[in-house]
């Protein structure tokens, strides 16, 4: 299983790495070094931290999604961002989990078991009913200007 874990704090990095012993694990500490990896690397699953210096883990997670070489990686947010919006941002933009720091690194673990247990096809699916229900929120949001 290979891993990027994507976090511009070293710590966390750290923590991610010894806990998932096993498994390889790549880091980056921003977007551009996380896409640069995406594209020469082969990887499983990228765990992505929402506030990165240089591009946020939201637009990193855009392009992943754009690009096709790419876009079916899952991708799990990892951030310290508890709001509802942020969750719902972050799925309707494509992520296949999110983990809200600080974590237990074995309730993590689960989680990536979970999205990996999924085949690409059903996470395709999944991101395709998100982009449907955030159209469908945009509307409501524009039509009573919220």
């Amino acid at each position: 299983m290979r891993i990027l874990v994507v976090d511009d704090d070293e710590s966390t990095r750290m923590v991610v790495r010894m806990g998932l012993a096993g498994m390889e694990v790549f880091e980056a500490a921003d977007g551009p070094a996380a896409l640069h990896l995406l594209a020469d690397e082969e990887i499983d699953l990228v765990l992505l931290d929402i506030m990165l210096p240089r591009m946020s883990g939201m637009e990193v997670l855009e392009q992943v999604r754009s690009d096709e070489r790419i876009a079916a990686v899952p991708i799990v947010m990892l951030t310290c961002q508890r709001t509802e919006y942020s969750h719902f941002t972050a799925y309707y933009s494509g992520a296949d989990g999110y983990v809200t720091k600080p974590f237990d690194p074995l309730a993590l673990e689960a989680v990536i078991l979970g999205v990996l247990a999924r085949s690409p096809d059903e996470r395709r699916a999944v991101r395709a009913q998100q982009q449907d229900l955030a159209g469908v929120l945009d509307h409501i949001e524009h039509s009573f200007g919220a």
